[in-house]
């Protein structure tokens, strides 16, 4: 079963999964998996996650993804535009934590919320059908749905968090997301937020249990570990393409955050070393 709903952006597309093996990329859209026979493995943000028959997971925008399926796997895949993602879980009644550094949210459906799930998607399938343009409430009724059935209601912010805290958790990993690269200071995404650094570090620990810091200096070890591991590219043109001017601080930079220095990553995670640094 595969389709797109009509609309702004195509915003939801279900497709059945199939044997296939993915480079690993940031997401750009909201992803469900669900794994109804044999087993899935995959890498979410270099942490490895393996499906299980049963399980369903929750892949949310600026993650970085690889999958693996080997076998008869039979299940489905659901990809959201970020832009409804986004609508459905901000608001007055919607208080969802959103941080894409965060680890897979991941559910074993019991047999009945599993049968429901499916009349769902058959639902969802028969509704496209039948019209070429759909309101966006029902769109996003759809996918407050689904994200039941994912469990995200685990990924609630404490009660304790302000509305205004919420809104700078949120805003900040949306700018994290799109600035990484060109932006390595704390100080600049306080800025942009309007509120002093000290304040956007608390905030964010609290919220994650890390400091705004810790996101910034792990978004650009994952990207590093990606070009390094999927585009074999060489320390000098990761340097380069992370915005390090000079190469010994890229590398110092690599061993503090990652545990260990670039040179043994690569050596531990492909085999062709002729192109090392």
């Amino acid at each position: 079963m595969s389709f797109t709903v009509a609309g702004s952006d195509n915003p939801i597309t279900i497709s059945s999964l199939h044997s296939t093996s993915d480079m690993e990329y940031r997401l750009s859209c909201m992803e469900i998996i669900w794994v109804q026979e044999g087993n899935l493995t995959m890498h979410v943000n270099e942490l490895p996650v393996v499906l299980t028959p049963g399980t369903v997971c929750l892949l949310i925008p600026g993650q970085s993804k690889s999958v693996i399926i080997q076998g008869d796997v039979k299940g489905y895949q659901v990809s959201i535009a970020a832009a409804y993602f986004h609508m459905t879980t901000t608001g007055t009644y919607t208080r969802y934590q959103y941080n894409f550094m965060d680890r897979p949210c991941c559910h074993l459906l019991d047999p009945g919320a599993a049968a429901a799930l499916e009349a769902i998607l058959e639902l969802v399938h028969e509704e496209c059908t039948r019209h070429t343009s759909l309101p966006k409430n029902i769109i996003l009724g759809w996918i407050k749905v689904l994200l039941a059935y994912c469990n995200w209601g685990a990924r609630m912010v404490p009660e304790k968090a302000t509305r205004r805290d919420q809104e700078i958790t949120r805003d900040f990993f949306r700018i994290l997301d799109n600035h990484f690269i060109n932006q390595r200071k704390v100080s600049w995404y306080a800025r942009v937020l309007a509120i002093s650094p000290t304040y956007l570090n608390q905030v964010i620990k609290k919220s994650s249990g890390f400091p705004a810091s810790h996101h910034i200096q792990q978004c650009i070890i994952l990207e590093a570990k990606r070009l390094a591991v999927q585009e074999k590219k060489s320390m000098k043109e990761i340097s380069y393409a992370l915005g390090f001017d000079d190469l010994a601080h890229f590398s110092k930079f690599f061993k503090n955050n990652a545990g260990v220095n670039f040179s043994d990553f690569r050596l531990h995670h492909i085999h062709d070393t002729s192109d090392l640094l």
